[in-house]
């Protein structure tokens, strides 16, 4: 995996950047016919819904099961997937026409990394690796904090 893997807030404010650049770029690209406005309003439908769980992750909120994505988020777990693929996907296409721009690379990296934790966590599991070791990381919380109460009784 990569460096940035546990690096949960800057992965919170990736996502946020992410979001922001599309908001920005999208009105111009409706413009120029050469993006519909129902294909960036779903796909800002799913930046969305990506910051919303990983601003979820990097504050230790719980997050609603995977069946109820939708409902919670306004989108399936397949739309962040893809989502995210296509910013890992333009990124590194970036990096690699500019090998010399290490930050461009660290970005690119770091972006691969949101959309590699966006995959289940093993074959035939729906839930992606990064609710899987949030949920995790929630339930040792809870575990600690509930032998600290026994401990203090």
């Amino acid at each position: 995996m990569s460096r940035f893997a546990d690096d949960l807030p800057l992965l919170a404010k990736l996502a946020e950047h992410l979001l922001a650049e599309r908001e920005g770029a999208y009105p111009r690209l409706i413009a120029d016919g050469k993006l519909t406005p129902e294909k960036a309003e779903a796909a800002l439908r799913a930046m969305k819904a990506i910051v919303a769980q990983w601003q979820a992750i990097a504050q230790h909120r719980d997050l609603p099961p995977i069946e109820d994505y939708h409902d919670r988020f306004g989108a399936h777990p397949h739309e962040l997937r893809a989502m995210l693929d296509s910013a890992a996907a333009t990124t590194a296409k970036r990096a690699a026409a500019d090998p010399s721009d290490r930050d461009k690379a660290d970005y690119a990296e770091a972006v691969a990394t949101l959309a590699r934790l966006q995959y289940p966590w093993q074959p035939g599991f729906p839930t992606p690796r990064c609710l899987f070791l949030h949920q995790l990381n929630q339930d040792v919380r809870r575990a600690c904090a509930a032998g600290d109460k026994r401990k203090a009784a």
